[in-house]
């Protein structure tokens, strides 16, 4: 299974470089990448919250890269808008990680 949340590393890495992206090339390797991680995203098993967020996510990386309509923003304002989104993933990812409290144990 893939881990969530070392896509969610990668996704940060992704918004470096589409910050960084000048190039018809480099925003199409942008683009490409953000697909391509999104399909990883599938393989893990998240709820359907997380998928919004990745949804989300994904159309603020395409616009930076000008793949997607940009909402009136321009590409560092796309570029805050999914990291953003990637410290609220991240935070959903851990917690449903998190194992349940110790105090449940403990009840009979």
């Amino acid at each position: 299974m893939t881990d969530a949340l070392l896509l969610t590393d990668r996704l940060c890495d992704l918004t470096e470089m589409a910050l960084q992206a000048y190039t018809k090339f480099e925003k199409a390797t942008v683009y490409c990448t953000a697909k391509h991680l999104m399909a990883d995203f599938e393989d893990a098993g998240l709820p359907l919250a997380a998928f919004d967020k990745l949804s989300s996510i994904q159309a603020s990386i395409l616009a930076a890269v000008e793949f997607a309509p940009p909402g009136g923003k321009n590409n560092p304002q796309c570029i805050v808008s999914a990291r953003n989104d990637i410290a609220a993933l991240r935070e959903m990812l851990k917690e449903k990680k998190r194992p349940e409290g110790r105090l449940s144990e403990h009840v009979h």
